[in-house]
């Protein structure tokens, strides 16, 4: 008696909705990892039952010349007017999502290009985050908008270019590096696809998330 009035008693364990959805961020691996390295975290991370993956796109890592004070002459909403190389990663990775069957939230963030600030008196250290332009930061983020909307094929690279980002040299802000992982020290090969079309041809994946910080 005591035992089924136990048991009755006992809360009811709570059920998790087929509609929830768990998300993981883990810029380190996914956004400054090498080729080799996103490809594991994203197999790990499908693995773990993960559904959605949240990514910074960081508006000074992706613009040109980002430690000029002097404006390129570009169009910056135009994603093809950026440098090629500085897209690479954020191409990879969508292109691996898709495989893997995961859905992106991609936020858009600073810092800036030092070229799109204010000058702070006497504080070099903060001019990446001091009074950036509303109006170059809107045209970085129609340039990723469009790239990122499902229909947008980027030109092939030229042919015997790297498809990832040297090892040890991991991006660098004004003041210094961007967070990087001990991977980005090793050098990894970059893995070979047998047999299938190569994963950078094609238009690229959409992304249905967006967030602007």
């Amino acid at each position: 008696m005591l035992l089924a009035v136990a048991l009755l008693a006992a809360p009811a364990a709570a059920g998790a909705s087929v509609q929830q959805e768990t998300t993981f961020q883990d810029d380190d691996m996914l956004v400054f990892g090498d080729a080799d390295t996103q490809a594991q975290t994203v197999d790990q991370l499908k693995a773990l039952g993960v559904d959605r993956l949240r990514v910074s796109v960081f508006w000074y890592v992706v613009a040109p010349d980002p430690k000029s004070k002097t404006r390129p002459a570009f169009d910056a909403t135009d994603p093809g007017a950026y440098p090629a190389a500085n897209w690479e990663r954020y191409d990879r990775l969508v292109r691996l999502a898709q495989a893997a069957g995961l859905g992106l939230n991609f936020d858009i963030t600073g810092p800036a290009p030092l070229w799109a600030t204010g000058t702070p008196p006497d504080r070099p250290d903060i001019e990446s985050t001091y009074q950036p332009s509303p109006g170059e930061f809107g045209q970085f983020v129609t340039a990723v908008a469009r790239r990122y909307a499902g229909d947008y094929t980027p030109p092939p690279p030229p042919a015997g270019s790297a498809q990832s980002p040297p090892p040890g040299t991991g991006p660098t802000g004004p003041t210094g590096p961007l967070p990087c992982p001990p991977s980005c020290a090793r050098d990894v090969p970059v893995p070979v696809f047998a047999d299938e079309a190569p994963p950078d041809q094609g238009a690229l994946p959409r992304v249905d998330y967006w967030a602007i910080r």
